[in-house]
């Protein structure tokens, strides 16, 4: 289900998904019962089973709460990504830190903390 969304044709939103405040560019997917909430995903990004991206509340001031995510990048299922995050395009399943990121992290740069 999509709430003040723009959805782009190809994307597909599996049962119990939500997508809130956010934009989703053509031929992506995102999986069962995963939520994601103000954020910006590029084509082809493929969002695993039981996700949250965009989790957490507003950063602090100036910085901006938006969570993007590049081209081509396949999220495992499992995964928290926090608000205000980049990740950066062609990540991998293989190639995520974990199944927690921080608010305002980018990845692949957050690999090497």
């Amino acid at each position: 289900m999509g709430k003040n969304s723009l959805l782009s044709s190809g994307v597909r939103v599996e049962e119990q998904a939500v997508v809130r405040d956010s934009i989703m560019m053509t031929n992506s997917l995102i999986g069962y019962h995963s939520v994601v909430d103000q954020c910006i995903l590029y084509k082809g990004v493929n969002v695993g089973e039981l996700c949250y991206i965009g989790f957490g509340s507003s950063l602090a001031r100036g910085n901006c709460d938006i969570t993007v995510v590049g081209t081509d990048v396949i999220i495992p299922s499992h995964t928290v990504i926090g608000r205000g995050c980049k990740v950066l395009p062609g990540i991998t399943t293989m190639e995520f830190p974990g199944h927690a990121i921080p608010p305002g992290s980018i990845i692949p740069e957050y690999l090497s903390r």
